[in-house]
């Protein structure tokens, strides 16, 4: 069957499968080839088995239609060289976004509304095959793949039916019989060696979503056995983790009845959980916006809220004009202004990180400097006292791993910034890769307004006098930097 594939390169291994990038020459696509691995002659009883879930992988794929399913376009056997007989072929469609522990990894945690969009796609993608009697029981990071890079990527759902089966101690069940799963992402029923069932997979959909926003295995642990006893407290080790990104506490509340110890207090099958988690995002977003005074007091008067033009012309700053150096074209934004209904929010002098809007907003302290990273891009801040210009303060933003440039001016690797403005990330090929925008703000009555997302966040003037908003809208990144208090 393999003469009408042209490999091309070797993706990656693991488990009992070899995974290969081909060319389809009969339709010239790109398609994955994933190929069974052989084990050692001692490892016969596990070949066996891994072996069988190897082709019911292939049949169970073949039977799913859903959209955030992968599909599977051929199946068969290919010569084994090693002289154990034939070894079994799946082809099946190529996803160019790799893995959502890729994603985590080179992107950070999730905005929550997009790890909600991706729990639930994936949630139905797994209720189909659970109205098919099919029990997927290897949910994890790896096994979730994208069908392009960035926010248009849609996930899919992959390795249906693989067992992950070695002799590694970590690997075995609390009972000692053979795994069928992977230890940081299974549930408790699954560790005691119990058969899985649709609970389960719900289970692991719960710690999928904690780890989109949090980056964080919240039971990972080095044997099956350690990993149960965590699962018995993985409602405080989840609340723990999903404070500390400031996440709703109604999603938080989804979350930890998704992963709830015993299965019979999960969710009854996953469009349950599709629909909960699709609430709770709703009403945390509505109580963020009811949340704070300025709207309760707009409320009790009956009056408007305040326009977000009287916020000193900000709104016009982030608007994206046509990129000047390149034919690289940011994605369109949201407008920024919003006449009737800009809620606003209060940071509080503790807090450090929040979430407005669509955006993951970080206070830091500059000492003497401070360096960020933007996906593959770095760059340092340096914040200096800057009498002549029209705050008093002035930011100069150096390229680490990449130029920098203002719009329409020329490329350079530093940039000095005294006034609210916006600048390109140019990479090493003299493209320019996005565009990020500075605010120094407007005072108003003891506090300092900043526009982000449409809302605004006000600081205590007193305390931050020198703020200056740095947003970054491709990656859902922005950052208040200050002064270090001396």
């Amino acid at each position: 069957m393999l003469e009408r594939y042209r490999v091309k390169h070797r993706l990656e291994s693991g488990g009992h499968s070899v995974v290969y990038v081909a060319t389809d020459t009969h339709l010239s696509r790109e398609v994955c080839i994933k190929a069974f691995h052989k084990l050692g002659i001692q490892e016969g009883r596990l070949r066996s088995a891994a072996h069988a879930h190897f082709v019911k992988e292939a049949y169970a794929l073949s039977s799913l239609c859903h959209p955030n399913t992968l599909r599977i376009y051929d199946f068969g056997h290919a010569d084994d060289h090693g002289g154990t007989g034939p070894c079994p072929v799946q082809v099946s469609e190529y996803m160019l976004g790799g893995t959502l522990s890729q994603r985590i990894r080179n992107s950070g945690p999730m905005a929550p509304h997009l790890a909600i969009s991706m729990v639930c796609k994936l949630a139905d993608a797994l209720g189909e095959a659970h109205r098919k009697c099919i029990v997927h029981r290897d949910i994890k990071p790896q096994n979730i793949l994208f069908t392009a890079p960035g926010p248009s990527g849609e996930p899919k759902l992959a390795d249906f039916g693989i067992a992950k089966s070695t002799t590694r101690q970590e690997d075995e069940g609390v009972g000692g019989r053979l795994a069928m799963y992977s230890a940081s992402w299974a549930s408790p029923e699954q560790l005691l060696g119990v058969i899985p069932v649709p609970n389960s997979d719900i289970y692991a959909m719960g710690l999928i979503a904690t780890f989109a926003l949090t980056g964080r295995a919240i039971v990972a642990s080095k044997s099956a056995k350690d990993g149960y006893e965590r699962r018995r407290h993985a409602h405080e080790l989840l609340h723990s983790a999903l404070k500390e990104r400031c996440i709703g506490e109604r999603l938080v509340k989804v979350l930890a009845k998704a992963c709830a110890f015993d299965a019979e207090d999960r969710y009854s099958d996953c469009a349950e959980l599709s629909a909960a988690l699709k609430a709770a995002g709703e009403l945390d977003h509505q109580q963020l916006d009811d949340a704070s005074p300025e709207s309760s007091s707009v409320r009790a008067k009956g009056t408007r809220p305040p326009s977000v033009r009287s916020v000193a012309g900000l709104s016009s700053k982030f608007a994206t004009p046509r990129l000047q150096t390149s034919r690289f074209q940011p994605p369109p934004q949201q407008p920024q202004t919003s006449p009737h209904g800009a809620s606003s929010l209060r940071l509080h002098p503790n807090q450090r990180e929040l979430w407005v809007g669509s955006r993951q907003c970080s206070m830091v302290a500059l000492g003497e400097s401070a360096t960020i990273s933007l996906a593959a891009h770095r760059v340092k801040i340096l914040g200096t006292p800057h009498p002549g210009s029209p705050h008093g303060y002035a930011l100069t933003i150096v390229g680490v791993t990449t130029f920098l440039c203002k719009v329409g001016r020329r490329v350079s690797r530093s940039l000095h910034v005294d006034q609210d403005s916006s600048f390109d990330i140019i990479d090493m090929q003299a493209r320019a890769k996005e565009r990020l925008f500075v605010s120094f703000g407007r005072r108003d009555q003891g506090d300092k307004l900043f526009l982000l997302d449409r809302k605004l966040i006000r600081l205590d003037a007193a305390l931050y006098p020198h703020a200056v908003l740095l947003d970054s809208p491709s990656h859902n990144r922005s950052f208040i930097f200050y002064p270090s208090p001396s």
